[in-house]
């Protein structure tokens, strides 16, 4: 999150939101073994979760429960996730960002000249939209809102540490399991994780007395990093939020593999809850046009950005 080399806002221990907002793929385990689809947790550990594979499992898993030859709220899906949500979960998982940084760690408009994420926005609307394997909403609110995953009626759910402690996931009958989102293919050379945002705090310039403000926020987070973390993660996640000792694995590999996308967070309202969630909800593979269309204004917030903040 530097911005010229600066690190101009920040999170602590004492602050979950930086780990509540990290994205983690449900499985149900029950459809997965019905479905005769393998082991997703070896596939993970051997390096062969990739697109490919979880889309095969997707389309696999779809199916006309009412025999009324139109998919809708009463069918089986592949994967239910809220729509603006996709994209930048499956780019961050693929190794590519929305917004990169130069040799002065100036953040800076680079979808234009980004074949691998052009090729990757791409490749997500058609795994989602072909064959029916992602349950189609327009809905951009809280995933709880949409049951087809607690119902049972969908094999994989896009949601996050913060989600999996609501009762959603707790009251569920179906069993379910955790798993990274898959890799771009076999050659990348790491999962990834994004973190979508947080609560990150900064200390302004009417302070009087930074000395001691950064004493506390210290305080506060050594404190938290030895009596909240070490619950929050074994107590809560690896053992309330999960229901077996490989999820456990999962969630150390989901927090060493985070990433940041500042196209996904500080850009967010001109990029990612723009043209990019509109894009996705229509199905509409046309982002080179639209790259061009919203660059000018893009660049124009993070030169903004960049100006204000050499004040």
């Amino acid at each position: 999150m530097t911005i010229g080399g600066e690190q101009w806002l920040a999170y602590g221990d004492f602050n979950l939101s930086v780990y509540d907002y990290t994205y983690a793929l449900a499985f149900n385990k029950q459809l997965m073994d019905e479905l005769n689809l393998g082991e997703p947790y070896e596939l993970v550990n051997s390096g062969k979760w990739t697109y490919d594979v979880f889309n095969k499992m997707c389309i696999a898993a779809v199916k006309d429960l009412d025999g009324n030859s139109t998919m809708d709220d009463k069918d089986q899906y592949g994967w239910s996730a809220i729509p603006k949500q996709v994209e930048p979960t499956m780019w961050v998982a693929a190794g590519v960002n929305s917004i990169k940084k130069d040799a002065d760690d100036l953040p800076y408009f680079s979808m234009e000249n980004d074949e691998k994420f052009i090729n990757v926005f791409v490749d997500v609307v058609e795994m989602a939209w072909n064959d029916d394997a992602w349950y189609k909403t327009k809905m951009n609110a809280n995933i709880t809102e949409d049951n087809m995953f607690r119902n049972g009626n969908a094999l994989f759910q896009t949601t996050s540490f913060g989600l999996l402690d609501t009762g959603y996931y707790r009251d569920m009958k179906i069993d379910y399991g955790i798993l990274p989102h898959p890799k771009y293919d076999e050659a990348q050379d790491s999962y990834y994780t994004r973190v979508e945002g947080g609560r990150i705090f900064g200390i302004p310039m009417t302070t009087t007395d930074t000395e001691f403000t950064g004493i506390m926020l210290e305080a506060m987070s050594a404190s938290a990093h030895t009596n909240v973390i070490p619950s929050y993660f074994e107590v809560c996640l690896k053992t309330k939020y999960t229901r077996d000792d490989e999820s456990s694995a999962m969630f150390d590999l989901i927090m060493n593999t985070r990433i940041y996308d500042l196209g996904d967070t500080f850009w967010c309202e001109q990029i990612r809850d723009n043209f990019i969630s509109r894009l996705f909800t229509d199905g509409d593979t046309n982002i080179a046009s639209a790259i061009a269309e919203n660059k000018e204004k893009c660049v124009s917030k993070i030169q903004e950005t960049i100006d204000a903040l050499k004040k």
